[in-house]
């Protein structure tokens, strides 16, 4: 990895974090947005886990090379959740879970920006300068 110059470039915790790092982030709260206000119409709850609630407590934010979002639902919400993203699609983000594609063999669901690198000024404008397709993942708990 070249460290080029950039002014949005930063050493945190002794890790080199890239601009583009920093805009993926941007990009996955994006994505975390739309979870959450599907959350907040239907009465779902949701929590951080993982690497994103061990940034959050640790380093205020993310963890400087983490790279994605973790959040984790009660099971009845994860399905409820997961029905309403499938019965209604987004134009700007998609879902995948073990139901919907053979690509995701795990119990997770992702939900997907739905722009990819051929998007072009849209994905950029929309999700802060990042060009590639970015998801958070959802997990679901039986047992809390």
């Amino acid at each position: 990895m070249s460290m080029v110059s950039n002014k949005y470039n930063e050493v945190k915790c002794g890790f080199y974090v890239p601009a583009l790092m920093k805009r993926s982030w941007y990009a996955q709260i994006e994505v975390l947005k739309y979870v959450d206000s599907v959350c907040r119409q239907n009465n779902l709850v949701y929590f951080a886990e993982y690497g994103t609630l061990l940034g959050a407590v640790r380093h205020k934010g993310f963890i400087p090379w983490d790279d994605d979002i973790d959040i984790g639902m009660k099971r009845a919400d994860y399905e409820k959740l997961k029905e309403i993203l499938l019965k209604q699609p987004s134009e700007k983000f998609r879902v995948k879970c073990f139901q919907n594609s053979l690509e995701q063999n795990n119990f997770n669901m992702l939900v997907i920006s739905n722009y990819g690198a051929s998007s072009g000024n849209r994905q950029m404008d929309e999700f802060h300068g990042f060009p590639f397709e970015t998801a958070i993942d959802i997990f679901p708990y039986d047992f809390l």
